[in-house]
């Protein structure tokens, strides 16, 4: 399997932040391996940085990016201050002109979060040959009807949602990062899609489900229920579910439809 690309390197730094909110250049190159599975490319020596390994390399031109001894902006998504040494890069929030950095505060609270990522590197083109396809395709339409909702707000936010599982993989209990449009506060979303109406069930993994259980109460959660999909135009009907709601014994039951099966 080929090397990590830049940009995938690029949305595992997000992610990084998401989870601690500010981590230096060094940090970032200890701590990307919790949320990039490593192909052998990437864990190749490079020669021409002897012996440097190869995804270390990648994070390290990620991080040069941008000139020297200067504070900038990426994507809106967060802030690199490269007056120091090693540099500093901060998650934003806000929308437009009223992006900043997040506060000390909120750092602590984030490397208390106890929201973490599993890498999980996905066979695309096996999702493709199956029925899975109709998974990625309602992700796909999430992901747009996301950026079109941010859009109407602010243009240049619209670029901060990001289809996570399709980068990254599916190991962080979430399949798009997106915005809270009145506080510019990220949201986390699940996508569950059928072609069927909106009562038709959907299936979520124990992984899943055991996600949406522990953050329940976390008011940035959401699952994106999509029926009625066509996979013809791409497009369905969405229903938002919050986390709370989805594990509300009253309106959601969860059947047990799989088992893990261990020899005796």
């Amino acid at each position: 399997m080929a090397a990590t690309s830049e940009a995938q390197f690029r949305t595992a730094i997000h992610l990084l932040l998401e989870q601690y909110g500010s981590l230096n250049t060094k940090e970032i190159k200890e701590k990307i391996g919790e949320v990039v599975d490593f192909t052998d490319d990437d864990l190749k020596p490079r020669e021409s940085r002897h012996g440097e390994l190869w995804y270390k390399q990648t994070v390290g031109n990620v991080i040069s990016h941008g000139p020297k001894n200067t504070v900038f902006n990426v994507k809106n998504i967060y802030q690199v201050d490269k007056t120091k040494e090693p540099a500093v890069f901060t998650l934003l929030q806000g929308l437009g002109r009223t992006v900043h950095k997040i506060s000390d505060e909120s750092v602590a609270v984030r490397r208390k979060s106890t929201r973490q990522f599993i890498p999980k590197r996905t066979d695309w083109k096996a999702v493709q040959d199956d029925h899975g396809s109709v998974g990625l395709s309602g992700e796909e339409f999430v992901t747009e009807y996301e950026r079109d909702r941010v859009a109407i707000i602010s243009s240049v936010d619209a670029l901060r949602v990001e289809h996570l599982s399709k980068t990254l993989g599916d190991g962080a209990g979430y399949d798009v990062l997106s915005l809270n449009i009145d506080t510019g506060n990220t949201v986390y979303i699940e996508v569950k899609t059928t072609t069927g109406n909106k009562n038709t069930p959907f299936y979520m993994s124990e992984n899943e489900r055991a996600y949406f259980e522990l953050h329940q109460n976390d008011s940035d959660l959401f699952l994106y229920r999509v029926y009625d999909f066509d996979k013809n135009s791409g497009t369905g009907e969405i229903e938002i579910i919050p986390a709370s709601e989805l594990m509300d014994e009253s309106k959601y039951r969860f059947d047990s439809v799989n088992y893990k099966v261990f020899k005796i």
